[in-house]
């Protein structure tokens, strides 16, 4: 039949976004592709399943790289609708890159951005127990892979010559999109224990990240020389995101502890070991703080941790 001029308008401006988010960045256009994004989000939460389509495919590795980087934003104005294919686009490509089916930084930027926008369009409504156990899934898989390739690169430096702490326990491209995801997940086990699931939401995000935190506590003694001129570490930035997504919420559910024999234990090993950066260990003290504010034993937790580093001893109690 014949289209209303609405259905024409609508069409033509969408046609009109196609031909914006095709197109390679040329200097002055950033504002235009921002504002085309941000527009089809909107649209997207409304209800328009060809916006949603539009940014989806704006996502792709074979969209431009401009259009690729602001697709996540639109992406998560569009909010709810959003999430589901986004989940599974990360299940996709996290299990091709574990497989090795493709593995390389097409692959990687592909989880980093799904991740990201995932993050930004999680709502209360959509942080469902479903959602943060499969994106738990895909963490482990990916930290899987992450360990497996340094593990293989250090045996390979200890044959060879050693390499610099960059090129040994820092991958840039993976590290990265397991970094993603870590966010993601802290923000979806936020969102989680606000809509009431607080339990279940506190102990399937610290049953997959406490591991991830907790192995960065000997990166100061790690092989490589990740001990730098001035003794300190530099951990892994998944191990430190990973402590702060428990941090965070250690402190809107201090009882998280209740769900979670192991965290309490953990945190301590954490906030008191002498081989780790001075950032994962202040981490790890927020943290404890956050459960000890539950307990009121703030005074036992401090002195002790002023036991293992005098540097605490003249600062604000946690």
């Amino acid at each position: 039949g014949t289209k209303t001029s609405d259905e024409q308008t609508s069409e033509e401006w969408h046609e009109q976004c196609g031909v914006v988010l095709a197109s390679n960045q040329t200097p002055g256009d950033e504002a235009e592709r921002v504002s085309v994004v941000y527009r089809l989000g909107a649209t997207a939460a409304a209800g328009n399943a060809r916006s949603l389509s539009q940014l989806l495919a704006a996502l792709e590795p074979t969209a431009p790289a401009a259009s690729r980087r602001v697709a996540v934003h639109g992406l998560g104005a569009a909010g709810t609708v959003a999430v589901p294919a986004l989940l599974q686009l990360l299940e996709n490509c996290t299990r091709d890159v574990v497989r090795g089916k493709s593995h390389g930084p097409e692959q990687w930027e592909h989880i980093t951005n799904c991740a990201d926008a995932l993050g930004e369009a999680v709502t209360v409504v959509s942080a469902t127990r479903s959602l943060t156990n499969r994106l738990a899934t895909v963490i482990s898989k990916l930290h899987t892979k992450v360990t497996a390739d340094q593990t293989e690169k250090a045996v390979g430096a200890a044959k060879a010559t050693v390499l610099a702490p960059a090129e040994l326990w820092w991958e840039p491209c993976l590290e990265g999109a397991l970094a993603s995801c870590i966010v993601a997940l802290g923000h979806v086990g936020q969102y989680g224990v606000a809509s009431g699931d607080t339990s279940a939401a506190a102990y399937a995000v610290v049953e997959t990240l406490l591991p991830i935190a907790m192995s960065g506590a000997g990166d100061l003694v790690r092989p490589g020389g990740f001990r730098s001129d001035l003794g300190r570490a530099v951990s892994r930035r998944g191990c430190v995101l990973a402590c702060e997504a428990i941090r965070n919420l250690c402190w809107l559910l201090p009882l998280v502890k209740d769900s979670h024999v192991a965290l309490d234990p953990a945190l301590r090993t954490l906030a008191q070991s002498t081989e780790t950066s001075t950032r994962l260990r202040t981490v790890a003290r927020d943290a404890l703080s956050a459960l000890a504010s539950a307990r009121g034993d703030d005074a036992r937790i401090h002195n002790h941790i002023v036991a293992v580093d005098p540097f605490w001893r003249d600062q604000p109690r946690l």
